[in-house]
């Protein structure tokens, strides 16, 4: 069952500050999880598989292209359907979906940065 394909949107750059609002020059790369809210920085895209499956239950393969890719924002979800809109309102990628398994594949190739 295919979920869609979607275009990549315009580009929205995030700027993270600390808990007193300065500016982060260099975040470390990692997420927090705080009421249904995650926030990623530079967070490479196998490991939001791997959270995908330790929260959720989900298998997810990635196609080649989407494996070197890194996601740097806050996105509210409270479901796996939810963070995984958000995921595909940012990149332009097909979702293969079949039960617990996810492929996330790549419209077009060296799409994800």
């Amino acid at each position: 069952m295919q979920l869609g394909a979607f275009k990549q949107k315009s580009e929205t750059l995030l700027k993270p500050i600390d808990e007193t609002g300065n500016p982060v020059t260099e975040p470390d790369a990692g997420y927090f999880i705080k009421n249904y809210e995650y926030t990623f920085q530079r967070m490479p895209m196998p490991e939001i598989a791997d959270l995908l499956k330790d929260n959720f239950g989900l298998t997810v393969q990635l196609d080649s292209t989407l494996t070197q890719g890194k996601v740097t924002g806050t996105f509210h979800a409270h479901n796996s359907d939810e963070l995984l809109q958000a995921l595909i309102d940012l990149f332009d990628i097909n979702v293969v979906r079949q039960g617990k398994s996810i492929k996330l594949l790549s419209s077009e190739p060296n799409t994800i940065q």
